[in-house]
């Protein structure tokens, strides 16, 4: 059985309507999930410039993400806290689901 994940979600509301989901994540699952999608990619044999132009996104996003960190500013520790969306997008994009993914990551 997976570890206890401790994370914040939020919702945030644009205009008064939902718009996506944030989760914080701890040191220790923010890394374990960079590693997981980094090696899905490069078991898919995908680049970080390819993955991230399947999943619609940045490739700083998608090097911010598998680096775990949420800046590549010196002195900036914090863990990588992608959207759930932007989850979602990179396991379509690997061609597994969002709980593969997590459960790839132990999570």
């Amino acid at each position: 059985m997976g570890r206890t994940l401790k994370v914040r979600v939020y919702l945030l509301r644009l205009g008064g309507r939902a718009h996506d989901v944030v989760v914080l994540w701890d040191d220790e699952a923010a890394k374990r999930l960079g590693e997981s999608i980094a090696h899905l990619r490069r078991e898919r044999g995908l680049s970080q410039a390819e993955l991230s132009r399947r999943a619609g996104l940045g490739v700083n996003h998608v090097q911010l993400i598998e680096a775990a960190r949420a800046s590549w500013r010196s002195g900036e520790g914090h863990p990588s806290n992608p959207k759930l969306s932007t989850l979602a997008r990179l396991a379509t994009s690997l061609d597994v689901t969002l709980a593969e993914l997590f459960r790839s990551s132990d999570l």
